[in-house]
C-alpha cells in the first residue's frame, strides 16, 4: 500500500479500507483482515483468555461452541 494514508474502520459484519488515492488493490487480490469483534473471534479459536490491563484476569476458558453456527 505504499506510503498513502489510510485507514481501516472494522465492524462486526465487515471492514472498510479508506485511502487518499489508490492503493493498488483489484477484485481477487488478497488482503489480511484481523478480526476484532468478540463474537467473531471466540468462534475461531478453542480457548479464550479474560485480559485487563495487562494482566491475565482468569483462567483459560474452553470454547464449547467453537465453528457452531446459527
Amino acid at each position: 500500500m505504499g506510503s498513502r494514508r489510510h485507514r481501516h474502520q472494522p465492524v462486526e459484519e465487515y471492514g472498510r479500507l479508506i485511502s487518499s488515492g489508490p492503493i493498488g488493490l483489484s477484485v481477487g487480490h488478497k488482503v489480511r483482515v484481523v478480526p476484532n469483534h468478540a463474537c467473531v473471534v471466540t468462534n475461531m479459536v478453542d480457548t479464550v483468555f479474560v485480559v485487563g490491563n495487562g494482566l491475565v484476569r482468569a483462567e483459560a476458558w474452553s470454547v464449547t461452541a467453537r465453528g457452531m453456527v446459527v
